[in-house]
Protein backbone atom coordinates (compact mmCIF):
# COMPACT_ATOMS: atom_id res chain seq x y z
CA UNK A 1 0.00 0.00 0.00
CA UNK A 2 2.99 1.95 1.11
CA UNK A 3 4.52 1.78 -2.14
CA UNK A 4 1.71 2.46 -4.62
CA UNK A 5 0.97 5.60 -2.75
CA UNK A 6 4.39 6.46 -3.44
CA UNK A 7 3.89 5.57 -7.31
CA UNK A 8 0.85 7.74 -7.14
CA UNK A 9 2.65 10.66 -5.20
CA UNK A 10 5.84 10.66 -7.80
CA UNK A 11 3.29 10.32 -11.33
CA UNK A 12 0.43 13.12 -9.60
CA UNK A 13 3.92 15.43 -8.95
CA UNK A 14 4.73 14.84 -12.65
CA UNK A 15 1.41 15.46 -14.08
CA UNK A 16 1.02 18.84 -11.79
CA UNK A 17 4.68 19.92 -13.29
CA UNK A 18 3.49 19.23 -16.72
CA UNK A 19 -0.41 21.15 -15.99
CA UNK A 20 2.06 24.44 -15.80
CA UNK A 21 2.71 23.79 -19.98
CA UNK A 22 -0.20 26.77 -21.30
CA UNK A 23 -0.85 26.01 -25.33
CA UNK A 24 -2.81 29.21 -26.39
CA UNK A 25 -4.31 29.28 -22.91
CA UNK A 26 -5.42 25.41 -22.60
CA UNK A 27 -3.65 22.76 -20.23
CA UNK A 28 -3.64 19.68 -22.56
CA UNK A 29 -0.55 17.75 -20.98
CA UNK A 30 -1.73 18.40 -17.49
CA UNK A 31 -4.88 16.81 -18.34
CA UNK A 32 -3.81 14.21 -20.41
CA UNK A 33 -1.57 13.79 -17.75
CA UNK A 34 -4.39 13.49 -14.70
CA UNK A 35 -6.36 11.05 -17.16
CA UNK A 36 -3.15 8.91 -17.32
CA UNK A 37 -2.82 8.40 -13.94
CA UNK A 38 -6.76 8.06 -13.09
CA UNK A 39 -7.09 5.22 -15.99
CA UNK A 40 -4.39 3.45 -14.25
CA UNK A 41 -4.10 1.23 -11.13
CA UNK A 42 -2.51 4.10 -9.42
CA UNK A 43 -4.26 6.20 -6.52
CA UNK A 44 -5.66 9.24 -8.18
CA UNK A 45 -7.18 10.74 -5.28
CA UNK A 46 -3.65 12.19 -3.53
CA UNK A 47 -2.82 13.50 -7.10
CA UNK A 48 -5.56 15.54 -7.21
CA UNK A 49 -4.71 18.43 -4.62
CA UNK A 50 -0.96 18.64 -6.74
CA UNK A 51 -3.21 19.58 -9.78
CA UNK A 52 -5.58 21.77 -8.65
CA UNK A 53 -2.56 23.74 -6.71
CA UNK A 54 -0.52 23.69 -10.27
CA UNK A 55 -2.98 24.63 -12.25
CA UNK A 56 -4.40 27.65 -9.73
CA UNK A 57 -0.32 28.89 -9.82
CA UNK A 58 -1.09 28.74 -13.47
CA UNK A 59 -4.46 29.68 -14.61
CA UNK A 60 -5.50 31.39 -11.55
CA UNK A 61 -9.58 31.22 -9.82
CA UNK A 62 -11.41 30.42 -12.96
CA UNK A 63 -9.28 28.60 -14.79
CA UNK A 64 -8.58 26.49 -11.43
CA UNK A 65 -12.56 25.94 -11.42
CA UNK A 66 -12.81 24.98 -15.26
CA UNK A 67 -10.37 22.41 -15.08
CA UNK A 68 -11.78 20.80 -11.83
CA UNK A 69 -14.89 20.89 -14.02
CA UNK A 70 -12.91 18.31 -17.11
CA UNK A 71 -11.30 15.94 -13.84
CA UNK A 72 -14.82 15.41 -12.30
CA UNK A 73 -16.42 14.56 -15.27
CA UNK A 74 -13.57 12.39 -16.53
CA UNK A 75 -13.43 10.70 -13.11
CA UNK A 76 -16.85 9.52 -13.19
CA UNK A 77 -16.93 8.52 -16.71
CA UNK A 78 -13.58 5.78 -16.35
CA UNK A 79 -14.99 5.05 -12.66
CA UNK A 80 -18.45 4.07 -13.78
CA UNK A 81 -16.18 1.82 -16.71
CA UNK A 82 -14.04 0.33 -13.85
CA UNK A 83 -16.95 -0.55 -11.55
CA UNK A 84 -18.99 -2.05 -14.24
CA UNK A 85 -15.81 -4.42 -15.23
CA UNK A 86 -17.15 -6.86 -12.79
CA UNK A 87 -13.95 -9.35 -14.19
CA UNK A 88 -11.84 -6.69 -13.01
CA UNK A 89 -9.77 -6.97 -16.31
CA UNK A 90 -7.78 -3.97 -17.68
CA UNK A 91 -10.07 -1.32 -19.04
CA UNK A 92 -7.37 -0.33 -21.92
CA UNK A 93 -5.34 3.42 -22.50
CA UNK A 94 -7.96 4.28 -25.13
CA UNK A 95 -11.07 4.68 -22.51
CA UNK A 96 -9.17 7.08 -20.27
CA UNK A 97 -8.09 8.37 -23.07
CA UNK A 98 -11.26 9.04 -24.80
CA UNK A 99 -13.07 10.10 -21.60
CA UNK A 100 -10.49 12.89 -21.13
CA UNK A 101 -10.76 13.88 -24.43
CA UNK A 102 -14.21 14.17 -24.30
CA UNK A 103 -14.37 15.96 -20.81
CA UNK A 104 -11.67 18.91 -22.18
CA UNK A 105 -13.62 19.13 -25.35
CA UNK A 106 -17.18 19.70 -23.86
CA UNK A 107 -15.39 22.18 -21.09
CA UNK A 108 -12.89 23.89 -23.96
CA UNK A 109 -15.75 24.32 -26.27
CA UNK A 110 -18.51 25.79 -23.74
CA UNK A 111 -15.84 27.94 -22.77
CA UNK A 112 -15.30 29.39 -26.61
CA UNK A 113 -19.15 29.78 -26.96
CA UNK A 114 -19.21 32.09 -23.67
CA UNK A 115 -16.20 34.19 -24.51
CA UNK A 116 -15.52 34.20 -28.35
CA UNK A 117 -13.70 37.42 -28.07
CA UNK A 118 -10.56 36.00 -26.25
CA UNK A 119 -11.03 32.21 -27.32
CA UNK A 120 -8.89 30.18 -29.57
CA UNK A 121 -10.71 29.37 -32.85
CA UNK A 122 -12.40 25.99 -32.89
CA UNK A 123 -9.56 24.54 -35.12
CA UNK A 124 -7.17 24.64 -32.34
CA UNK A 125 -9.35 23.53 -30.17
CA UNK A 126 -9.41 20.09 -32.00
CA UNK A 127 -6.03 20.16 -32.36
CA UNK A 128 -5.87 20.53 -28.59
CA UNK A 129 -8.20 17.39 -28.13
CA UNK A 130 -6.40 14.76 -30.07
CA UNK A 131 -3.20 16.06 -28.67
CA UNK A 132 -5.24 15.23 -25.13
CA UNK A 133 -6.42 12.06 -26.27
CA UNK A 134 -2.61 10.69 -27.81
CA UNK A 135 -1.21 12.24 -24.77
CA UNK A 136 -3.43 10.32 -22.15
CA UNK A 137 -2.98 6.89 -24.11
CA UNK A 138 1.14 7.58 -24.07
CA UNK A 139 1.28 8.81 -20.52
CA UNK A 140 -0.78 6.02 -19.03
CA UNK A 141 1.57 3.57 -21.12
CA UNK A 142 4.70 5.22 -19.59
CA UNK A 143 3.03 4.74 -16.14
CA UNK A 144 2.71 1.13 -16.99
CA UNK A 145 6.55 0.43 -18.16
CA UNK A 146 8.17 3.09 -15.52
CA UNK A 147 6.06 1.63 -12.42
CA UNK A 148 5.88 -1.90 -13.59
CA UNK A 149 2.14 -1.88 -13.42
CA UNK A 150 1.74 -4.00 -16.12
CA UNK A 151 3.61 -6.85 -14.73
CA UNK A 152 1.37 -6.34 -11.74
CA UNK A 153 -1.92 -6.55 -13.86
CA UNK A 154 -0.04 -9.78 -15.31
CA UNK A 155 0.62 -11.38 -12.08
CA UNK A 156 -3.12 -10.39 -10.59
CA UNK A 157 -4.66 -12.38 -13.50
CA UNK A 158 -2.47 -15.04 -13.37
CA UNK A 159 -3.47 -15.69 -9.36
CA UNK A 160 -6.85 -15.22 -10.82
CA UNK A 161 -6.64 -17.90 -13.02
CA UNK A 162 -5.17 -20.48 -10.69
CA UNK A 163 -7.84 -19.22 -8.37
CA UNK A 164 -10.46 -20.08 -10.81
CA UNK A 165 -8.32 -23.60 -11.38
CA UNK A 166 -8.64 -24.35 -7.67
CA UNK A 167 -11.92 -24.00 -7.52
CA UNK A 168 -13.00 -25.70 -10.52
CA UNK A 169 -10.74 -28.44 -9.09
CA UNK A 170 -12.20 -28.59 -5.78
CA UNK A 171 -15.70 -28.69 -7.26
CA UNK A 172 -15.11 -32.02 -9.26
CA UNK A 173 -13.48 -33.16 -6.40
CA UNK A 174 -16.77 -32.63 -4.17
CA UNK A 175 -18.90 -33.64 -7.23
CA UNK A 176 -16.44 -37.09 -7.41
CA UNK A 177 -16.76 -37.71 -3.82
CA UNK A 178 -20.62 -37.48 -3.96
CA UNK A 179 -20.38 -40.12 -6.91
CA UNK A 180 -18.35 -42.44 -4.52
CA UNK A 181 -20.91 -41.86 -1.72
CA UNK A 182 -23.77 -42.93 -4.08
CA UNK A 183 -21.37 -46.06 -5.41
CA UNK A 184 -20.44 -47.34 -1.69
CA UNK A 185 -24.73 -46.49 -1.36
CA UNK A 186 -25.40 -49.13 -4.25
CA UNK A 187 -23.07 -52.04 -3.14
CA UNK A 188 -24.96 -51.48 0.78
CA UNK A 189 -28.19 -52.07 -0.70
CA UNK A 190 -27.07 -55.17 -3.13
CA UNK A 191 -25.50 -56.68 0.12
CA UNK A 192 -28.68 -56.08 2.00
CA UNK A 193 -30.98 -57.14 -0.60
CA UNK A 194 -28.50 -60.87 -0.73
CA UNK A 195 -28.77 -60.58 3.19
CA UNK A 196 -32.38 -60.79 2.72
CA UNK A 197 -32.60 -64.38 0.48
CA UNK A 198 -29.90 -65.63 2.58
CA UNK A 199 -32.15 -65.29 5.82
CA UNK A 200 -35.09 -66.86 3.88
CA UNK A 201 -33.11 -69.75 2.77
CA UNK A 202 -32.37 -70.14 6.22
CA UNK A 203 -35.59 -70.05 8.15
CA UNK A 204 -37.45 -72.01 5.19
CA UNK A 205 -38.95 -69.22 3.30
CA UNK A 206 -41.19 -69.07 6.13
CA UNK A 207 -44.62 -71.42 6.41
CA UNK A 208 -44.87 -74.28 4.63
CA UNK A 209 -48.03 -74.87 2.53
CA UNK A 210 -49.16 -78.45 1.48
CA UNK A 211 -51.11 -79.79 -1.69
CA UNK A 212 -51.23 -77.03 -4.57
CA UNK A 213 -51.12 -74.15 -2.25
CA UNK A 214 -47.55 -75.47 -1.43
CA UNK A 215 -46.72 -75.85 -5.34
CA UNK A 216 -47.78 -71.89 -5.94
CA UNK A 217 -45.95 -70.64 -2.88
CA UNK A 218 -42.71 -72.42 -3.78
CA UNK A 219 -42.94 -70.89 -7.52
CA UNK A 220 -43.47 -67.78 -6.02
CA UNK A 221 -40.72 -68.16 -3.93
CA UNK A 222 -38.50 -68.94 -6.37
CA UNK A 223 -39.42 -66.00 -8.37
CA UNK A 224 -39.29 -63.41 -5.71
CA UNK A 225 -35.63 -65.20 -5.00
CA UNK A 226 -34.70 -64.66 -9.09
CA UNK A 227 -35.63 -60.94 -8.73
CA UNK A 228 -34.13 -59.97 -5.67
CA UNK A 229 -30.90 -61.50 -7.18
CA UNK A 230 -31.55 -59.66 -10.46
CA UNK A 231 -31.80 -56.30 -8.50
CA UNK A 232 -28.58 -57.12 -6.06
CA UNK A 233 -27.15 -58.00 -9.27
CA UNK A 234 -28.19 -54.11 -11.09
CA UNK A 235 -27.52 -52.32 -8.27
CA UNK A 236 -23.88 -53.96 -7.59
CA UNK A 237 -23.26 -53.33 -11.28
CA UNK A 238 -24.35 -49.72 -11.19
CA UNK A 239 -21.85 -49.30 -8.03
CA UNK A 240 -18.73 -50.67 -10.28
CA UNK A 241 -20.01 -48.41 -13.54
CA UNK A 242 -19.89 -45.12 -10.74
CA UNK A 243 -16.61 -46.26 -9.38
CA UNK A 244 -15.36 -46.48 -12.61
CA UNK A 245 -16.62 -42.85 -13.48
CA UNK A 246 -14.78 -41.92 -10.77
CA UNK A 247 -11.72 -43.19 -12.00
CA UNK A 248 -11.30 -40.72 -14.79
CA UNK A 249 -9.05 -38.54 -14.31
CA UNK A 250 -8.78 -35.00 -15.88
CA UNK A 251 -5.08 -32.47 -15.60
CA UNK A 252 -6.13 -29.05 -16.32
CA UNK A 253 -3.26 -28.06 -18.69
CA UNK A 254 -1.81 -23.87 -17.88
CA UNK A 255 -2.90 -21.44 -21.09
CA UNK A 256 0.07 -18.84 -21.15
CA UNK A 257 -1.22 -15.16 -20.48
CA UNK A 258 0.31 -14.39 -23.82
CA UNK A 259 -1.99 -16.97 -25.72
CA UNK A 260 -5.07 -16.62 -23.85
CA UNK A 261 -4.75 -12.99 -24.57
CA UNK A 262 -4.51 -13.53 -28.57
CA UNK A 263 -6.94 -16.12 -28.34
CA UNK A 264 -9.47 -13.15 -27.01
CA UNK A 265 -8.11 -10.89 -29.44
CA UNK A 266 -8.53 -13.01 -32.43
CA UNK A 267 -12.21 -14.35 -31.67
CA UNK A 268 -13.17 -10.60 -30.71
CA UNK A 269 -12.19 -9.83 -34.60
CA UNK A 270 -13.82 -12.34 -35.95
CA UNK A 271 -17.36 -10.98 -33.87
CA UNK A 272 -17.10 -13.44 -30.85
CA UNK A 273 -16.92 -12.65 -27.37
CA UNK A 274 -14.63 -15.03 -24.80
CA UNK A 275 -15.81 -15.62 -21.22
CA UNK A 276 -13.59 -18.15 -20.03
CA UNK A 277 -11.13 -20.87 -21.23
CA UNK A 278 -10.21 -24.37 -19.69
CA UNK A 279 -7.91 -26.72 -21.27
CA UNK A 280 -8.29 -30.51 -19.64
CA UNK A 281 -6.23 -33.21 -21.00
CA UNK A 282 -8.04 -36.61 -20.32
CA UNK A 283 -7.47 -39.93 -19.31
CA UNK A 284 -6.35 -40.66 -22.34
CA UNK A 285 -3.41 -38.04 -23.06
CA UNK A 286 -5.83 -35.61 -25.37
CA UNK A 287 -6.34 -32.17 -24.40
CA UNK A 288 -10.07 -30.78 -24.54
CA UNK A 289 -10.64 -27.16 -24.63
CA UNK A 290 -13.75 -26.02 -23.20
CA UNK A 291 -14.65 -22.26 -23.63
CA UNK A 292 -17.53 -20.61 -22.60
CA UNK A 293 -18.50 -17.74 -25.72
CA UNK A 294 -21.00 -16.21 -27.59
CA UNK A 295 -21.27 -14.27 -31.05
CA UNK A 296 -22.38 -10.95 -31.67
CA UNK A 297 -24.24 -9.95 -34.94
CA UNK A 298 -22.33 -11.72 -37.30
CA UNK A 299 -22.73 -15.30 -37.35
CA UNK A 300 -19.74 -17.47 -37.08
CA UNK A 301 -19.75 -21.30 -37.56
CA UNK A 302 -18.12 -23.65 -34.97
CA UNK A 303 -15.58 -24.32 -37.47
CA UNK A 304 -14.20 -21.44 -37.86
CA UNK A 305 -14.12 -20.62 -34.66
CA UNK A 306 -12.27 -24.19 -34.38
CA UNK A 307 -9.50 -23.08 -37.45
CA UNK A 308 -8.98 -19.47 -34.94
CA UNK A 309 -8.38 -21.83 -31.84
CA UNK A 310 -6.02 -23.80 -33.89
CA UNK A 311 -4.43 -20.86 -34.77
CA UNK A 312 -3.64 -19.88 -31.77
CA UNK A 313 -2.49 -22.86 -29.45
CA UNK A 314 -0.39 -24.74 -32.47
CA UNK A 315 -2.39 -27.60 -32.78
CA UNK A 316 -5.52 -28.58 -34.48
CA UNK A 317 -8.51 -28.92 -32.43
CA UNK A 318 -12.33 -29.48 -33.70
CA UNK A 319 -16.21 -29.31 -32.99
CA UNK A 320 -17.36 -33.14 -33.20
CA UNK A 321 -20.75 -32.96 -33.03
CA UNK A 322 -22.16 -30.29 -35.79
CA UNK A 323 -18.84 -28.40 -36.82
CA UNK A 324 -21.06 -25.98 -39.30
CA UNK A 325 -23.67 -24.95 -36.97
CA UNK A 326 -23.54 -21.51 -35.26
CA UNK A 327 -21.89 -19.21 -32.36
CA UNK A 328 -25.13 -19.35 -30.20
CA UNK A 329 -25.90 -15.30 -29.22
CA UNK A 330 -25.93 -16.53 -25.53
CA UNK A 331 -22.98 -17.53 -23.37
CA UNK A 332 -22.45 -21.35 -23.76
CA UNK A 333 -19.62 -23.81 -23.15
CA UNK A 334 -18.28 -25.54 -26.24
CA UNK A 335 -15.49 -28.13 -25.81
CA UNK A 336 -13.22 -28.35 -28.88
CA UNK A 337 -10.82 -31.35 -29.03
CA UNK A 338 -7.78 -32.21 -31.12
CA UNK A 339 -8.30 -33.66 -34.43
CA UNK A 340 -7.65 -37.45 -34.66
CA UNK A 341 -4.88 -38.66 -36.32
CA UNK A 342 -6.73 -41.28 -38.16
CA UNK A 343 -10.69 -41.42 -39.62
CA UNK A 344 -12.79 -45.21 -40.92
CA UNK A 345 -14.42 -45.82 -43.44
CA UNK A 346 -17.03 -48.67 -43.06
CA UNK A 347 -19.68 -51.19 -45.20
CA UNK A 348 -21.69 -54.01 -44.05
CA UNK A 349 -23.65 -56.96 -46.48
CA UNK A 350 -26.49 -58.96 -44.52
CA UNK A 351 -29.20 -61.51 -45.38
CA UNK A 352 -31.98 -63.05 -43.29
CA UNK A 353 -32.49 -66.52 -43.32
CA UNK A 354 -34.08 -68.09 -46.14
CA UNK A 355 -37.86 -67.62 -46.35
CA UNK A 356 -37.48 -65.03 -43.66
CA UNK A 357 -38.12 -61.34 -44.23
CA UNK A 358 -36.04 -59.72 -40.75
CA UNK A 359 -32.57 -60.72 -40.14
CA UNK A 360 -31.94 -61.55 -36.65
CA UNK A 361 -28.53 -59.77 -36.71
CA UNK A 362 -27.81 -55.77 -36.48
CA UNK A 363 -24.97 -53.65 -36.15
CA UNK A 364 -23.54 -50.15 -35.74
CA UNK A 365 -20.49 -48.07 -36.50
CA UNK A 366 -20.66 -44.94 -34.74
CA UNK A 367 -18.05 -42.30 -33.64
CA UNK A 368 -18.23 -41.01 -30.37
CA UNK A 369 -17.23 -37.24 -28.57
CA UNK A 370 -13.95 -38.57 -27.48
CA UNK A 371 -12.20 -39.16 -30.38
CA UNK A 372 -13.05 -42.85 -30.55
CA UNK A 373 -15.12 -45.51 -33.08
CA UNK A 374 -17.42 -47.88 -31.96
CA UNK A 375 -18.12 -50.89 -34.25
CA UNK A 376 -20.12 -53.46 -32.66
CA UNK A 377 -21.90 -56.61 -34.03
CA UNK A 378 -25.05 -58.09 -32.08
CA UNK A 379 -26.71 -61.76 -33.30
CA UNK A 380 -29.96 -62.71 -31.57
CA UNK A 381 -30.57 -66.08 -30.81
CA UNK A 382 -32.70 -67.90 -33.05
CA UNK A 383 -34.24 -66.42 -35.98
CA UNK A 384 -36.84 -63.92 -37.38
CA UNK A 385 -38.26 -60.62 -35.38
CA UNK A 386 -37.80 -61.99 -31.70
CA UNK A 387 -33.96 -62.46 -32.64
CA UNK A 388 -33.87 -58.86 -34.24
CA UNK A 389 -35.76 -57.45 -31.39
CA UNK A 390 -32.86 -58.85 -28.83
CA UNK A 391 -30.15 -57.70 -31.11
CA UNK A 392 -31.58 -54.31 -31.82
CA UNK A 393 -31.93 -53.87 -27.80
CA UNK A 394 -27.63 -54.45 -27.48
CA UNK A 395 -26.72 -52.22 -29.60
CA UNK A 396 -29.47 -49.13 -28.85
CA UNK A 397 -28.64 -49.68 -25.07
CA UNK A 398 -24.72 -49.92 -26.34
CA UNK A 399 -24.99 -46.74 -28.37
CA UNK A 400 -26.79 -44.56 -25.40
CA UNK A 401 -23.97 -46.14 -22.53
CA UNK A 402 -21.26 -45.04 -25.08
CA UNK A 403 -22.18 -41.86 -25.75
CA UNK A 404 -22.99 -41.19 -22.16
CA UNK A 405 -19.47 -41.49 -21.60
CA UNK A 406 -20.01 -45.32 -19.58
CA UNK A 407 -16.95 -47.14 -20.46
CA UNK A 408 -17.24 -50.18 -22.87
CA UNK A 409 -16.94 -52.72 -19.67
CA UNK A 410 -19.17 -50.96 -17.65
CA UNK A 411 -21.47 -50.40 -20.61
CA UNK A 412 -21.38 -54.46 -21.57
CA UNK A 413 -22.15 -55.31 -17.96
CA UNK A 414 -25.09 -52.84 -17.61
CA UNK A 415 -26.81 -54.47 -20.80
CA UNK A 416 -26.18 -57.77 -19.17
CA UNK A 417 -27.84 -57.13 -16.09
CA UNK A 418 -30.86 -55.53 -18.09
CA UNK A 419 -30.99 -58.87 -19.82
CA UNK A 420 -31.08 -60.85 -16.59
CA UNK A 421 -33.67 -58.90 -15.19
CA UNK A 422 -35.46 -58.45 -17.99
CA UNK A 423 -38.38 -61.18 -18.25
CA UNK A 424 -39.33 -60.53 -21.82
CA UNK A 425 -35.30 -61.24 -22.66
CA UNK A 426 -35.50 -65.32 -23.37
CA UNK A 427 -32.75 -65.87 -25.20
CA UNK A 428 -29.17 -64.21 -24.84
CA UNK A 429 -27.66 -62.55 -27.39
CA UNK A 430 -24.11 -62.49 -28.99
CA UNK A 431 -22.16 -59.47 -28.78
CA UNK A 432 -19.07 -58.64 -31.05
CA UNK A 433 -17.35 -54.80 -30.34
CA UNK A 434 -14.70 -53.02 -31.20
CA UNK A 435 -13.37 -49.10 -30.03
CA UNK A 436 -11.18 -47.63 -31.89
CA UNK A 437 -8.82 -44.68 -30.64
CA UNK A 438 -9.18 -42.13 -33.53
CA UNK A 439 -5.45 -40.95 -32.12
CA UNK A 440 -3.29 -43.88 -31.63
CA UNK A 441 -4.89 -46.41 -34.08
CA UNK A 442 -5.29 -49.08 -31.06
CA UNK A 443 -8.74 -50.95 -31.11
CA UNK A 444 -9.76 -52.68 -28.18
CA UNK A 445 -12.50 -55.69 -28.80
CA UNK A 446 -14.27 -57.31 -26.27
CA UNK A 447 -16.44 -60.50 -27.55
CA UNK A 448 -19.25 -62.23 -25.75
CA UNK A 449 -19.99 -65.24 -27.36
CA UNK A 450 -19.43 -63.94 -30.73
CA UNK A 451 -17.57 -65.53 -33.52
CA UNK A 452 -14.41 -64.37 -34.52
CA UNK A 453 -13.21 -60.96 -35.80
CA UNK A 454 -10.58 -60.87 -38.88
CA UNK A 455 -7.71 -58.18 -38.99
CA UNK A 456 -6.62 -57.54 -42.47
CA UNK A 457 -3.22 -55.80 -43.00
CA UNK A 458 -2.19 -56.12 -46.64
CA UNK A 459 -1.91 -59.97 -47.52
CA UNK A 460 -1.67 -60.99 -43.66
CA UNK A 461 -5.12 -61.97 -42.21
CA UNK A 462 -5.52 -62.01 -38.16
CA UNK A 463 -7.94 -64.26 -36.16
CA UNK A 464 -9.59 -62.96 -32.91
CA UNK A 465 -11.23 -65.67 -31.07
CA UNK A 466 -13.90 -65.79 -28.29
CA UNK A 467 -14.58 -68.57 -26.03
CA UNK A 468 -16.71 -66.53 -23.69
CA UNK A 469 -20.89 -66.85 -23.00
CA UNK A 470 -23.41 -64.67 -24.91
CA UNK A 471 -25.17 -61.69 -23.08
CA UNK A 472 -28.01 -62.50 -20.46
CA UNK A 473 -26.27 -66.15 -20.32
CA UNK A 474 -24.71 -65.58 -16.55
CA UNK A 475 -25.39 -63.06 -13.89
CA UNK A 476 -21.76 -61.94 -14.07
CA UNK A 477 -21.21 -60.79 -17.69
CA UNK A 478 -18.05 -63.05 -19.53
CA UNK A 479 -16.50 -60.21 -20.93
CA UNK A 480 -12.86 -61.66 -23.37
CA UNK A 481 -11.45 -58.51 -23.90
CA UNK A 482 -7.96 -57.93 -27.29
CA UNK A 483 -6.02 -55.05 -27.85
CA UNK A 484 -4.60 -54.30 -31.39
CA UNK A 485 -2.41 -51.74 -32.72
CA UNK A 486 -4.09 -50.66 -36.53
CA UNK A 487 -2.39 -49.02 -39.29
CA UNK A 488 -2.70 -47.13 -41.85
CA UNK A 489 -4.63 -49.03 -44.76
CA UNK A 490 -6.02 -52.25 -41.88
CA UNK A 491 -9.14 -53.31 -42.48
CA UNK A 492 -11.65 -55.08 -39.24
CA UNK A 493 -13.49 -57.53 -40.73
CA UNK A 494 -16.59 -58.68 -38.04
CA UNK A 495 -19.35 -61.13 -38.67
CA UNK A 496 -22.28 -62.62 -37.46
CA UNK A 497 -21.52 -66.46 -36.46
CA UNK A 498 -24.63 -67.57 -39.37
CA UNK A 499 -21.33 -67.40 -41.22
CA UNK A 500 -19.22 -69.75 -39.82
CA UNK A 501 -21.72 -72.03 -38.73
CA UNK A 502 -22.81 -72.64 -42.01
CA UNK A 503 -19.83 -73.22 -43.88
CA UNK A 504 -19.15 -77.02 -45.15
CA UNK A 505 -15.36 -77.06 -44.50
CA UNK A 506 -13.56 -78.46 -41.60
CA UNK A 507 -11.45 -75.34 -40.65
CA UNK A 508 -13.90 -72.69 -40.89
CA UNK A 509 -11.35 -69.81 -39.83
CA UNK A 510 -9.27 -71.07 -42.29
CA UNK A 511 -11.77 -70.99 -45.04
CA UNK A 512 -12.61 -67.06 -43.70
CA UNK A 513 -9.43 -65.97 -43.67
CA UNK A 514 -8.17 -67.16 -47.26
CA UNK A 515 -11.68 -65.63 -48.62
CA UNK A 516 -10.70 -62.63 -46.78
CA UNK A 517 -7.10 -62.92 -48.28
CA UNK A 518 -8.04 -63.26 -51.90
CA UNK A 519 -10.13 -60.49 -52.30
CA UNK A 520 -8.24 -57.43 -53.82
CA UNK A 521 -11.39 -54.93 -53.78
CA UNK A 522 -10.22 -51.94 -51.41
CA UNK A 523 -13.53 -50.01 -50.69
CA UNK A 524 -15.15 -51.72 -47.22
CA UNK A 525 -18.59 -51.77 -48.45
CA UNK A 526 -17.41 -53.97 -51.79
CA UNK A 527 -15.43 -56.03 -49.03
CA UNK A 528 -17.95 -56.73 -47.23
CA UNK A 529 -20.43 -57.86 -50.31
CA UNK A 530 -17.60 -60.02 -51.65
CA UNK A 531 -16.95 -61.96 -48.29
CA UNK A 532 -20.79 -62.74 -47.94
CA UNK A 533 -20.79 -63.65 -51.71
CA UNK A 534 -18.44 -65.50 -51.25
CA UNK A 535 -19.19 -67.80 -47.62
CA UNK A 536 -22.25 -68.61 -49.06
CA UNK A 537 -20.74 -70.35 -51.92
CA UNK A 538 -19.08 -72.51 -49.38
CA UNK A 539 -22.32 -72.69 -46.81
CA UNK A 540 -24.50 -75.87 -46.08
CA UNK A 541 -28.11 -74.98 -47.16
CA UNK A 542 -29.40 -77.43 -44.52
CA UNK A 543 -27.60 -75.04 -41.86
CA UNK A 544 -28.85 -71.37 -43.36
CA UNK A 545 -28.85 -68.65 -40.84
CA UNK A 546 -28.91 -64.96 -40.47
CA UNK A 547 -25.52 -63.66 -42.00
CA UNK A 548 -23.90 -60.52 -41.54
CA UNK A 549 -20.70 -58.64 -41.99
CA UNK A 550 -18.96 -55.20 -41.34
CA UNK A 551 -15.85 -54.25 -42.73
CA UNK A 552 -14.21 -51.25 -41.02
CA UNK A 553 -11.21 -49.37 -42.99
CA UNK A 554 -8.82 -47.33 -41.61
CA UNK A 555 -6.41 -45.03 -42.99
CA UNK A 556 -3.96 -42.40 -41.28
CA UNK A 557 -4.75 -38.09 -42.19
CA UNK A 558 -0.82 -37.90 -42.64
CA UNK A 559 0.14 -40.60 -45.04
Amino acid sequence: MQTKLVKSLIAGTIGAALSAISLYGMNPAGMAAYGAIQGSSLMAVPSIPLFLIAIYCTYGFIGTFKYAIVMFLSTVFIVTVKCMDKEKKRIGAYLPACAMAVSFALMEGADAFMDKVHSPGSMVILLCVILVFSLTALFEKMIEISFGEERIRSDRRIRQREQERHKTEKIAGNYEEKIRMMAESFEKMSKSIDGFDRLDRLHGGGRQLSGELGVINEIWQRKLEESRSAVALQLKEMSGILKDVTEDSYVFVSLSPEKEKCLRRKLKQRGIQVKNVVILNNRRGIDEVNIILKAGKQTVTLKETAEIISRVLGKTVTFRKNAYASVAREYHTYTFMEEPNFFVIHGAAKRASEGLEVSGDNFTCMELDSGQTLVSVSDGMGHGKKAYRESEMVMELLEEMMKGGFSEEAAVRLINSVFTIDSDVTSPAALDMGIIDMYSGVCDFMKLGAASTFVKRGKWVEAIKSTSLPIGSTGCADIETTSKKLYDGDFVIMMSDGIMESLVDEDKEKTIGQIIMDIREGKPEEMAKEILNQALAHTDRCKDDDMTVLVTGIWDKCA
